[in-house]
């Protein structure tokens, strides 16, 4: 338990147990089938339906989906001819309409600089090897730097973000975790370009000195409409001086990102940093965030000891995945919870926890004076460096 102003707050660790009803010959089919490619577009497309769709139903239900991972039946792990992690798949937009008791399917690509590119080699990545820089994925690096002008260009997005959607005034934005999304028109599964907000960078320089990192995919919403978020502002102060704030802000449907609170994690000394060491002091490693926690009185911040490392800016290389170099879980190190007081945007609370590694919320809520958060909890971070890989989830090619 964590005391902080009259609250107390508890964790429930929930862990992950699957009751599978299927064979592990039936789960490595659909592995087999969801790791490979979609063929063509669907537009609109017949389903079948089990039971009755109620005639007052009406909507669209749209969701992120995997369209391409290239060559995963015959890996070629030297080209690469196929895309390494499942987090770094080409994206895809699906819809299912439902009108009048029936419901239809469309698959449709986004018309993005990824889906261009790759539709010169025919979508064939035997061809075009892994071209875009990654999360996870063995890049090309030859590829990378022949298309990098294509990616830096302003005319269209690079590709549409495919881990969750939010909700900005009358907008649907397709997000990851960077803190500009792309808007979709949910009806045409058309992208319109990055989500416009009406603020200045949040209030902080717009130069090569200030940047953004790790914004939470998962937001939280309230009834009227404010979406509330947080992300990792980094400063520099000198050439070896970076300085670290975890910033917390809201935005409505004035598309104004107004930033509540701030918490300073303090200035990392680069000159620390040695070879591809990790930063030695942890208290100035931001802790990883794929969603957080928000009850009625505060933002609760669980993060993880996956720890973002100020070090990679000393060695970083664009052809190399991005998160192996930037995050490392720490087991000798602590997992932090930041409690952020919602009215005045002050960090109440502050606890250093044994490691874990969190991705998702299950519910978080007051009761009788105390805070109380679950979520979805591992002993270390194996759920996105090491299982997810596609060689992991298929095993050795025949």
């Amino acid at each position: 338990m964590i005391k902080m102003s009259s609250h107390t707050i508890g964790i429930l660790s929930v862990f992950a147990v699957c009751a599978c009803a299927y064979t592990p010959e039936e789960l490595g089919q659909f592995l087999r089938v969801g790791l490979s490619n979609i063929q063509r577009e669907t537009i609109d497309g017949p389903t079948t339906i089990e039971g009755t769709v109620p005639t007052w139903l009406e909507g669209n239900f749209v969701r992120h989906a995997c369209g391409s991972f290239g060559h995963t039946e015959s890996r070629d792990k030297n080209l690469p001819n196929y895309i390494g992690h499942l987090f770094d798949c080409m994206e895809i937009g699906q819809k299912f309409r439902i009108q009048n008791g029936t419901v239809t399917f469309t698959n449709k690509w986004y018309d993005t600089v990824v889906n261009d590119i790759y539709n010169y080699y025919h979508r064939d990545m035997n061809l075009s090897s892994v071209f875009l820089v990654s999360t996870y994925s063995k890049t090309n690096p030859g590829q990378v730097d022949a298309w990098r002008a294509n990616f830096s260009s302003t005319s269209k997005v690079p590709e549409v973000p495919h881990v969750s959607w939010w909700q900005v005034g009358n907008q649907a934005i397709a997000m990851s975790e960077t803190p500009i999304g792309v808007v979709v028109d949910p009806n045409s599964l058309q992208q319109h370009g990055n989500a416009q907000y009406t603020d200045q960078n949040m209030g902080f320089p717009d130069t090569p000195a200030h940047g953004f990192t790790n914004n939470p995919a998962h937001e939280h919403t309230e009834p009227d409409g404010t979406l509330w978020s947080t992300v990792i502002s980094t400063t520099w102060l000198g050439p070896t001086k970076l300085n670290l704030k975890r910033v917390v802000y809201k935005v409505g449907a004035d598309r104004y990102r107004h930033v509540v609170g701030q918490y300073d994690y303090g200035t990392a000394d680069l000159t620390l940093c040695h070879g591809r060491s990790r930063y030695p002091d942890p208290a100035l490693r931001p802790g990883y965030l794929h969603s957080f926690c928000m009850t009625e009185n505060y933002i609760i911040l669980p993060e993880a000891a996956y720890m973002f490392d100020p070090c990679a800016y000393t060695h970083y290389d664009g052809h190399v995945p991005f998160f192996p170099q930037a995050f490392s879980f720490e087991p000798r190190a602590f997992s932090r919870l930041l409690v952020m007081r919602r009215s005045d945007g002050t960090f109440v609370g502050e606890a250093h926890l044994q490691p874990f590694f969190v991705t998702h919320q299950l519910g978080s809520y007051e009761v009788n004076g105390e805070a109380r958060l679950d979520m979805l909890m591992y002993d270390d971070a194996s759920v996105y460096d090491k299982i997810t890989y596609v060689d992991a989830l298929l095993g050795p090619t025949s």
